[in-house]
C-alpha cells in the first residue's frame, strides 16, 4: 500500500508541475478539443485538507 501511495503522490506532483502537457494528453486519450481539457489541481501529496473533508462529511 505504501508503493501505491508513493506512486499517486508522484504522480499528483507531476501533474500539477506539468499541466500543458497533461492537458495535451487528454485531448490525445480522450479526443477533446484542447480548449475544452481542463485542469483540476491536484491535492499537494494527495492529502485532503481538513477543511474540505469537513465539507462532504457535514450533515445536511
Amino acid at each position: 500500500m505504501r508503493e501505491l501511495t508513493a506512486i499517486l503522490s508522484k504522480a499528483a506532483q507531476w501533474n500539477n508541475t506539468h499541466r500543458e502537457e497533461v492537458r495535451a494528453m487528454m485531448v490525445k486519450r480522450f479526443g477533446f478539443k484542447l480548449e475544452e481539457a481542463e485542469m483540476f489541481e491536484l491535492y499537494e501529496d494527495q492529502l485532503i485538507p481538513h477543511v474540505n473533508i469537513k465539507y462532504w462529511l457535514a450533515p445536511p
